[in-house]
């Protein structure tokens, strides 16, 4: 077996943290248990890729990414929501691999939050969200502003 070097000990560690974070999310959240399991199923991922040392990019997963985001576009585009939205996100990533799950991790918990609390017309509504670990981090500010908002 080979040995693991210094930073691949680092990389698991953190994500060993990250993933009991949202296992104490899970529990103290059970509303949100199908949210946190895809990220508990992409950070398995991320797993994998540290213990094997992957940074290359698979052509089965930009396909799959496509796909998800496809069906994201279709879901979302039947949604009528009568108001202006303004999306501000942030992601840093040591390799396009990583910008590519962390993008696809953001989208999803920005969903997630949408889909929760809905978006009510004439109403002011902000949907903050953030994560940091050995993939990057990112940073996204969602704001809705609702038909009588001022422009």
């Amino acid at each position: 077996m080979e040995e693991i070097d210094d930073l691949t000990r680092k990389k698991i560690r953190e994500w060993q943290g990250r993933r009991s974070e949202i296992k104490s999310l899970m529990q103290s959240n059970p509303d949100r248990t199908m949210e946190l399991s895809h990220i508990l199923d992409l950070m398995d991922e991320e797993h994998a890729a540290i213990l094997s040392g992957s940074t290359e990019r698979r052509a089965e997963d930009n396909d799959q990414q496509s796909a998800i985001l496809h069906a994201l576009n279709i879901k979302h585009s039947l949604r009528i929501i009568p108001a202006k939205c303004d999306l501000q996100l942030y992601i840093a990533a040591s390799s396009p691999e990583d910008l590519r799950k962390l993008l696809e991790i953001a989208v999803y918990e920005l969903q997630g939050r949408i889909d929760a609390e809905g978006a009510v017309a004439g109403e002011h509504r902000n949907y903050p969200g953030s994560m940091s670990g050995t993939l990057g981090n990112y940073h996204f500010e969602l704001d809705i502003e609702g038909e009588s908002g001022d422009e």
